[in-house]
Parts: structure tokens; C-alpha cells; sequence
């Protein structure tokens, strides 16, 4: 049964950039499967992060995770050629415009939003990854990026219109409703 459960939901230990700046490539390799990086550390080591990108692309399964959609977008703009990666932004768990998210400022690395963000101004039409990731104490729980078309997507815009319009639901209440939908 433990191995079914870990199939679904699994500890990583998330290595921050910082803590592997002086990591030999071996130790990259078979110590980092999680990396977080936060906006100041990418701009003062993004050679470095480029190097440890390679590294990471050398095994099948990796994470890499930020802080904000600033950091993304700052990864996206200083890469020379497109990755095959998924950036995954990290819920912030501040309620406040996310409009100034947009795809297509973001040509040359997928990434996912937390389901939170879909509540506050993200046109998400286009968007083919909500993240669903937790936090337990230094390790993150991956319960997966799940892949959602665009008509799940127009369908989810909807539900939350509507919860919102009967005005008897707060924030959280509308993204549990929505979650259940989901099946996250």
C-alpha cells in the first residue's frame, strides 16, 4: 500500500541554489532532483543555474521551483535557446492581482501556476499546467503538475464566476470547491 501512496504523493528534499553553490557536478547529479531558486540568487548566479540546468536534464525526473512569476520570466529572457523544462511558481499565499501573468511573455520554458492564482486576474485560456504542489517542513509534496486542456479550463473560468457571483463563498472556499472539481 506504501508504494501505491508514493506513487501519487512523494517527498523530495528541495535543494535552494544557494545551498549548492559550491556542489561539484557529481553531487548535482546525485544529490538535487528538487531546486528552488528565488529572484536575487538567479541574478547573481544564473551561469550557474544554467550549469546546473544541464546537469539536471541529465536525469529523467527533476523540479525546478520559484519563487514568483518575476523569477521565471528572469530564467525565460536570459536562456539562449528553448528548455524542455517546466518551471513550477510557487503559491506566494498572497490574494492579489496576478494579471500581469501572461504566457505569452514566456517563449522559451513551460511553467505552472498555482491553482490560487487562477482566482486573481490570470487569463489562463491558454495555460496547460496548474500546479498542485504543498509544503512539509524542507521538502515539498508533489502531487503533480496535472495536465488540463483548454476546455476544462474555460469550464473551471466559469465555475469560479458563477461561485463568486452568488456571493456566499469566500477566496478559500471557491478554490476548495474548484479543487474538488479538479480532483487535486
Amino acid at each position: 500500500m506504501e508504494k501505491e501512496w508514493n506513487k501519487i504523493n512523494y517527498f523530495v528534499e528541495t535543494f535552494d541554489l544557494n545551498d549548492i553553490l559550491n556542489f561539484t557536478d557529481d553531487e548535482i547529479l546525485d544529490k538535487v532532483e528538487s531546486l528552488y531558486v528565488n529572484y536575487e540568487t538567479i541574478v547573481n548566479n544564473f551561469d550557474f543555474f544554467v550549469r546546473v540546468l544541464e546537469i539536471l536534464k541529465l536525469k529523467d525526473n527533476f523540479a525546478i521551483n520559484v519563487d514568483s512569476y518575476e523569477t521565471a520570466l528572469f530564467i525565460n529572457d536570459n536562456l539562449k535557446d528553448k528548455e524542455n523544462i517546466v518551471i513550477s511558481i510557487l503559491d506566494d499565499y498572497e490574494m492579489k492581482d496576478r494579471s500581469t501573468i501572461s504566457k505569452s511573455r514566456i517563449d522559451k520554458i513551460n511553467f505552472s501556476v498555482p491553482l490560487p492564482y487562477i482566482m486573481w486576474g490570470i487569463d489562463f485560456d491558454d495555460f496547460t499546467y496548474v500546479s498542485s504542489i504543498s509544503y512539509n517542513k524542507n521538502a515539498m509534496c508533489y502531487n503533480g503538475n496535472q495536465v488540463i486542456d483548454i476546455d476544462t479550463l474555460k469550464r473551471i473560468k466559469e465555475i469560479i464566476s458563477y461561485l463568486k457571483s452568488l456571493g456566499k463563498y469566500n477566496d478559500l472556499q471557491i478554490i476548495i470547491l474548484v479543487s474538488k472539481y479538479m480532483k487535486i
